[in-house]
């Protein structure tokens, strides 16, 4: 029993020690569960960056660890697959012309930055840096953990060469497809049936037919993700219940292109799974804010005053498991006696608690640790605990002398 009761002390305070002490995190990764990726970068992040660049991607990537990275596919003169959005290249580069008449050797002579500002023109950041018109196959071997959602523009056989490029990185898992045209859509369901798709138009009216007509029971998914936007929103008349119900079949739903925080704010609050943003630090922004306001309790907090409170309650778990099993233990703990080797322990590590600083302690660099913090302050009162448990307890004692008798004599 007696080992027992030091083990579980032992877990309360690792458990206690990992609550406490472990550093809010800052990543919008938090946010992501099961299938939902709540921060989707449009074309990279194209308010923040130039877009389809490798720039984009890979700053995106290093901000947000599991972002869902968007962007569109297009095939040129001599069959390579690369990252633009526009049929012709003036708006992004410093070229003109269609990028299917282009080889990729022209491609790569332009500046993919060229016309990119976020100052309406009045700078251009990234101008003559050496940005340049990436492949898909670059850009996926550069960002290898990623989730990608890939717009297949147009192109000769741009289905079968997009496809035979995410098989040869094996990246079917973490890759998906969009087209707005249905040919390209069920191309890729016969050639890649593996790959994860978006609807179509014709696939989601179908959608929108079954869910209103009263035969929703019957209705099986065709693919993986319903893109909307909220024009098609307020076209379609599409309810906050509908989506769940979208939902329920195993559906994600996404929205773009939100730069709006209001919007997203609204967006979340009706729990959809995606959204894509040109700016998707405004949107990080929220999550983070979203997740903080979730806190409660303990959490809710200074930080410092979090330590304090956990310390209490740790300390009177002890003494109140230490009072069950030996009673002498629990009154030496709770006393925290000079002469007790417990008490000594526990008096320096409630010292150490309360002057808790922010990465320092003492101001000694070499305790700045987080993870020393919670050893030192918890780890003397599992030694202490466990030593009383385990052995006799000391107590000093006094032995004193018999009272002298003192005789009365009563008169009546």
């Amino acid at each position: 029993m007696q080992s027992g009761m030091c083990l579980f002390c032992l877990l309360l305070s690792l458990f206690v020690s990992t609550l406490t002490f472990g550093e809010d995190s800052s990543q919008v990764e938090e946010e992501f569960s099961g299938a939902k990726v709540l921060l989707g970068a449009h074309r990279g992040g194209r308010g923040q960056w130039p877009e389809n660049t490798l720039l984009a991607y890979k700053e995106a990537s290093k901000k947000w660890p599991k972002a869902l990275l968007e962007g569109d596919v297009q095939v040129t003169a001599d069959g390579h697959l690369v990252m633009m959005h526009d049929a012709r290249v003036d708006r992004t580069t410093n070229g003109t012309g269609n990028l299917a008449d282009m080889t990729l050797t022209e491609l790569k002579a332009l500046d993919a930055a060229y016309h990119f500002t976020r100052d309406g023109g009045k700078t251009f950041p990234y101008r003559g840096k050496g940005v340049q018109v990436p492949t898909l196959e670059e850009v996926l071997k550069a960002i290898p953990n990623h989730c990608f959602l890939i717009e297949l523009k147009d192109g000769k056989d741009i289905v079968e060469t997009t496809v035979n490029i995410v098989r040869k990185l094996k990246a079917e898992k973490r890759f998906m497809f969009a087209s707005f045209n249905p040919i390209y859509m069920a191309g890729l369901k016969q050639y890649a049936p593996e790959m994860e798709t978006c609807y179509d138009i014709p696939s989601a009216l179908k959608l929108i037919t079954f869910l209103r007509n009263g035969h929703w029971e019957e209705y099986t998914p065709e693919h993986r993700m319903l893109t909307s936007s909220k024009e098609l929103e307020e076209q379609f008349h599409i309810t906050p219940e509908e989506i769940k119900m979208i939902q329920q079949k195993g559906i994600l739903y996404q929205v773009h292109t939100v730069n709006s925080q209001e919007e997203m704010k609204r967006l979340l609050t009706m729990g959809v799974d995606s959204i894509l943003t040109d700016y998707p630090d405004r949107l990080a922004a929220l999550l983070k804010k979203r997740s903080s306001d979730r806190r409660q309790g303990l959490w809710s907090l200074p930080w410092v005053t979090r330590v304090k409170l956990t310390y209490i309650f740790v300390f009177l778990c002890f003494f109140l498991f230490s009072a069950v099993q030996r009673p002498q233990a629990g009154i030496m703990v709770l006393a925290m006696g000079n002469q007790s080797e417990a008490g000594l322990h526990i008096r320096f590590s409630l010292l150490l608690s309360f002057s808790v600083k922010r990465k320092k302690i003492l101001k000694l660099p070499y305790l700045g640790s987080m993870r020393t913090v919670a050893l030192a302050v918890l780890v003397p009162n599992v030694i202490s605990v466990s030593w009383l448990l385990t052995s006799e307890p000391v107590l000093t004692e006094r032995v004193s002398e018999p009272l002298p008798v003192i005789p009365v004599s009563v008169t009546v």
